[in-house]
């Protein structure tokens, strides 16, 4: 799943766990707001969702 941890992603990925989907891991990539936030996002929904998957932040250099 690559995401930019925006409520729409982390819903995304609330709707494929609850489908059955096997998720085998998280790229995060820039969006509207701090990279960093986006991966503190990331980590913290899979905490609260109790999701053991692994994340891979992918940030881009200028």
């Amino acid at each position: 799943m690559d995401c930019d941890t925006a409520e729409d992603d982390i819903m995304s990925l609330i709707m494929l766990i609850k489908n059955n989907i096997q998720v085998v891991g998280i790229t995060i990539v820039e969006g509207n707001v701090n990279f960093n936030q986006q991966v503190d996002t990331m980590l913290w929904a899979l905490e609260f969702l109790n999701i053991d998957i692994p994340v891979y932040p992918i940030q881009k250099h200028h």
